[in-house]
Parts: C-alpha cells; sequence; structure tokens
C-alpha cells in the first residue's frame, strides 16, 4: 500500500522532451518518476503515428517537440535509479475490443523493456487510457494481469485509496494552464467531477 499522500508523476508514451527538459528537473529536484514508453517507435525519427500535432507541424517545429525517445536516453535516465521505464504497449494502437492483438502487443512491449532496461517489474499504463470510452475494460483488465505487470494505470481523474487496486489506478493529467493552486486542487479531490461533467454534456449532445 502507497503511503498516505503520496503521489507519482508519470509520463506516457516517451517524447523526447521527456529526457531533454523533465529529466533535468526531476534531477534537480531528486523527484522520481516512471516514464510509459511504446517500445515500437523509441529511436524513431518520425512523429508517433497517433501525434497528430506532430504530424501536422514536423515540417516546422524542432525534432525535440515530437520525436520518440531512444533506447539509449532511457537506459541514461533508469541507471540512475529516479526514473522507471514502464510499458504502454508496443505500438499504442486503439485495442478496444480486440482482447488478442492487445495481449500479443502488450507482451512484445513488456518483453522489450525487460531486455532493454534490466527491468524485473514492469509497470503498465494503458494507452487512451479512458474507461468511459471503452479503452479500459475488465476484459483487457484480465489480460495486463496476465502479462505480467506490476499495475495498470488508466487516465481516469480520480484519487487512489488504501483499497484501490492497482490494475485500474487513475491519474491526474497536469496542463500547462495548470498552477500550483489547481495541481493542489486534483491532489486534494476537488477536480475528478470535471471529466465527468464534461462526458455528460458530449452525450447530450450527441
Amino acid at each position: 500500500p502507497a503511503p498516505p499522500r503520496t503521489f507519482v508523476v508519470t509520463f506516457d508514451d516517451g517524447y523526447a522532451t521527456v529526457y531533454t527538459r523533465a529529466w533535468p528537473v526531476l534531477r534537480e529536484l531528486n523527484v522520481p518518476a516512471a516514464v510509459f514508453v511504446n517500445t515500437a517507435f523509441l529511436g524513431g525519427d518520425d512523429p508517433f503515428p497517433f501525434d497528430g500535432w506532430g504530424k501536422a507541424h514536423a515540417a516546422v517545429a524542432s525534432p525535440e517537440a515530437y520525436r520518440p525517445l531512444t533506447v539509449a536516453q532511457c537506459r541514461e535516465m533508469a541507471a540512475g535509479g529516479l526514473v522507471e521505464i514502464g510499458a504502454h504497449t508496443h505500438t499504442h494502437a486503439d485495442f478496444r475490443g480486440r482482447p488478442g492483438e492487445f495481449q500479443r502487443d502488450l507482451r512484445t512491449c513488456v518483453a522489450a523493456v525487460r531486455a532493454w532496461f534490466g527491468a524485473g517489474r514492469v509497470p503498465f499504463a494503458f494507452p487512451f487510457g479512458r474507461k468511459a470510452l471503452g479503452y479500459v475494460t475488465d476484459e483487457l483488465l484480465t489480460v495486463a494481469r496476465e502479462a505480467g505487470v506490476t499495475c495498470a494505470l488508466t487516465t481516469e481523474a480520480e484519487l487512489i485509496g488504501p483499497g484501490s487496486d492497482s490494475f485500474g489506478w487513475g491519474r491526474f493529467n497536469a496542463y500547462e494552464w495548470d498552477t500550483a493552486a489547481t495541481l493542489a486542487g486534483k491532489l486534494g479531490g476537488w477536480y475528478g467531477w470535471a471529466p465527468r461533467l464534461q462526458e455528460r454534456m458530449a452525450r447530450g449532445r450527441s
């Protein structure tokens, strides 16, 4: 069980900016973090296939803004013990209704994380990660358990309690507009209603 008033810093996908921008700050403040990577794209020069902004601006933006991390960068971060490399599936595909494909893809990712970074215990974060939209289901959670990962994180905006199942933990996004006050509000449990309200409004418009 996690001690009370504990938070974890996580990064999804594996953008190069985790190494160039975030890691120096993490080292300076001695803050541990987990980086969940899509192993199919590490070391690539092109934007992630699911990154619409990166593909639209690749011709004019700095490559640092859209390029994936390299295996060497991940190894360097992991070697210091401050950063843990986790699985985010191999291809970051949409696995809704495709448990068989999800199983093969996740096992490929977990095997790569273990082989490349010497990880014995591998945490996992679902791509897209919304339960309400079907990206996280009981069927897919069962597949994740069988893949041997230590946890399965979603992107549901909810706090984790002492009895929370580690397969289905929620997380809060941090945005450019966030301040110390808004982040404190999220950590204090005052934000979880906002995504649910947005979903209800969207259903009402459909």
